[in-house]
């Protein structure tokens, strides 16, 4: 089985998160290859029989040059021995090639398990999955001089082999894989599919030595992935971009693999809030592997997040610190956005106490700044905080029954901000309590039969509010009966 990768998502935090108790900052896995990896290696797609096998160990964190290396290598030989031995005379390339997937399984393999990616396992106790059998297939027809290459479907690998003019299919998960298309083949047993439908051959792809290789890795550090063992994933999953960086095929999937392993380490690091240790570590290597759009992305959400949790404890300085120190790495567009979020919330932790006159006079100020100019988003900010004052003061004379000056004040700050949609409203209520007020006065008047009064009553409403509908038709009324 070739494993699938899942992207965890890696959340903003907002700003009235909880803060949690948070745990001792753990060492950072390294990014570095697991081996060393020969300049011979990285500029060949193509690799030896013995090349296959090392790789295949070395990607298991088995140590080039050990005893551990040379006991598997050692094996491998003396099994390429006893093939070779075993072939009869006259065989033809094809009757050789189904005859090394008969001794792979009358020798080595004999269990299948779908998540088995150890070759030393697989040498040792037989067990085998569609990745450890296509390996050890290939291996053996290259050292047998055969041509052989792997080939991806979705979710599975299997060999081709070419021989006398033919291209052949090697289903390696099954004993009686050798030309599954067929009836009959060159092996002992009749050809036949097994671990996926027929139909999903017809999407395969061929790849290269390296990439069927690499798809041991690729297992491995998805299984790290889920264990949440970075410390061994990051580092596995960096070796194997290494390995392929010079891989030109769409089947070269290194970059996004390593790309996946490291925003989930983050996404991990993140849940429990340790921001700045992210970008401790993602600094470690900025400097020796360019940042591509994803990890861009990953480590201005790290700055985001610890940027905002200095906001929350009311750190502002320190959250500019971390935007400036990191503002290389950011984009322009991040860095003016943090800039701005940083702006607005040392403005409102300044002006959420303050006495509704002083708020009113610092935001005119912030109308004058550069910031309120050039940024949408600070001029919203700003005055919806102008308004909240201007709603407060005016609503100040209200309180004391004195429509009349809540409605100036109102019209007075709607000058300010004209067409704001919330001081239009603020202000045609007051005035309409206004218009109220003189119409309540008016009305004992009226029907006291003091006309005179009343109309002194409407024609000082009226030089206060000329365009008063109720008070223009109640004077129109008192002139009638005068």
């Amino acid at each position: 089985m070739v494993k699938k990768y899942f992207l965890l998502f890696t959340a903003f935090v907002l700003l009235n998160f909880c803060i949690l108790a948070k745990p001792l900052e753990e060492q950072n896995p390294e990014v570095k290859s697991i081996f060393v990896l020969s300049e011979k290696i990285l500029h060949k797609e193509n690799l030896t029989a013995d090349e296959m096998i090392k790789a295949s160990l070395y990607f298991d964190f088995v140590q080039p040059g050990s005893d551990y290396e040379k006991t598997y290598l050692e094996k491998f030989r003396t099994y390429v021995k006893k093939l070779k031995g075993s072939f009869g005379k006259n065989l033809s390339e094809k009757e050789k090639a189904g005859a090394i997937l008969d001794f792979l399984y009358e020798k080595i393999i004999f269990q299948y398990e779908e998540n088995q990616n150890h070759l030393d396992v697989t040498f040792d106790e037989g067990r085998y999955n569609c990745v450890t059998s296509s390996i050890l297939y290939a291996a053996f027809c290259k050292a047998c001089g055969i041509q052989v290459e792997g080939n991806l479907v979705p979710g599975h690998v299997y060999c081709s082999v070419i021989v006398d003019g033919q291209r052949i299919d090697v289903e390696c998960t099954n004993p009686a894989g050798f030309d599954p298309k067929t009836s009959t083949s060159g092996s002992k047993r009749g050809g036949q599919y097994n671990y996926v439908p027929a139909s999903r051959y017809k999407n395969s792809r061929p790849i290269s030595d390296k990439m069927l290789v690499s798809l041991i890795p690729k297992n491995l550090a998805a299984e790290l992935n889920e264990q949440k063992d970075f410390e061994k994933a990051v580092p596995l999953a960096y070796t194997r971009f290494l390995f392929l960086k010079e891989e030109n095929s769409p089947e070269n999937d290194g970059q996004n693999v390593f790309e996946i392993t490291c925003n989930n380490y983050v996404s991990d690091l993140q849940k429990g809030e340790n921001y700045r240790q992210v970008l401790s570590w993602m600094d470690q290597w900025y400097e020796t592997f360019s940042f591509s759009k994803r990890l861009t992305e990953i480590y201005q959400n790290a700055v985001y997040n610890e940027m905002v949790e200095q906001l929350y404890g009311e750190n502002f300085q320190e959250a500019e610190n971390i935007i400036n120190s990191h503002e290389n790495i950011l984009s322009r567009e991040s860095v003016e956005e943090n800039r701005q979020i940083i702006f607005i919330a040392r403005m409102e932790n300044q002006l959420v106490n303050l006495p509704v006159l002083d708020g009113i006079e610092e935001t005119q100020k912030l109308m004058q700044s550069d910031l309120y100019k050039s940024s949408k988003e600070i001029k919203n900010k700003v005055d919806e905080w102008f308004v909240y004052f201007a709603v407060q003061h005016s609503n100040s004379f209200f309180q004391d029954d004195n429509d009349l000056e809540a409605a100036k004040t109102a019209d007075k700050y709607l000058q300010i901000l004209p067409g704001n949609a919330a001081l239009k409203g603020l202000s045609n209520t007051h005035w309409h309590n206004y218009d109220v007020a003189i119409h309540n006065k008016v009305a004992p008047l009226f029907n006291s039969k003091k006309y005179s009064e009343a109309k002194v009553l409407l024609e000082e409403g009226l030089k206060n509010h000329p365009d008063s509908i109720m008070l223009k038709n109640d004077l129109e009324r008192v002139k009638k009966l005068l």
